[in-house]
């Protein structure tokens, strides 16, 4: 289930901590299409069975894992509008997504509040980068090369989506992008 601007939250009203100890609280926020929706939900995976406590509720979280998109033009200025509110609110922000992999210097040195900047290839480190973060280092796990087929993906994906905005249901949109991914997937 999902709230406001695509955070990942519990289906059920009074379980949003899923976390065991005394981790800092997370939240992630999902921006761009819905290969970005897929890495959020494994990233929520990974560092909710680290311990970690996930709340959909960005007010209540220590860290924001924002993962962003810069494919198209309204993408980018969603990331930044999102970036920027929450550097207003003084959150601990991990940037992920396409704007981490391409704009990575850019984005740590214009946001202070930026803890950690994630590439494409690298989602699976995420539970690391927290750790590191809370030490008080400033992260940037950015490999040189992220996965070949991942902007292909993406664009396919959106081009797939556009294309289908007025074609059809949601799930039917969703069904075709699963459909798409699965058969471009390694």
């Amino acid at each position: 289930m999902y709230g406001l601007r695509g955070n990942l939250i519990s289906p059920h009203r009074n379980c949003t901590n899923f976390g065991m100890g005394n981790e800092p609280t997370i939240a992630i926020s999902h921006l761009g299409c819905e290969k970005h929706r897929i890495d959020s939900e494994h990233m929520l995976g990974l560092l909710a069975k680290a311990g970690y406590q996930v709340d959909a509720n960005e007010e209540l979280a220590d860290h924001v894992i924002v993962n962003t998109c810069s494919l198209i033009q309204a993408a980018r200025e969603e990331s930044v509008r999102t970036l920027v509110e929450l550097t207003e609110a003084n959150k601990k922000i991990v940037i992920t997504g396409c704007m981490a992999q391409h704009f990575q210097q850019e984005l740590l040195e214009e946001i202070p509040e930026a803890v950690a900047v994630v590439g494409t290839g690298d989602y699976d480190k995420n539970v690391e980068v927290v750790e590191r973060s809370q030490s008080g280092e400033r992260v940037q796990q950015v490999s040189a090369d992220p996965p070949t087929s991942l902007m292909r993906q993406c664009r396919a994906i959106a081009l797939l989506l556009k294309g289908c905005l007025f074609a059809g249901s949601r799930r039917m949109r969703l069904w075709l992008c699963f459909l798409y991914y699965s058969s471009t997937a390694r």
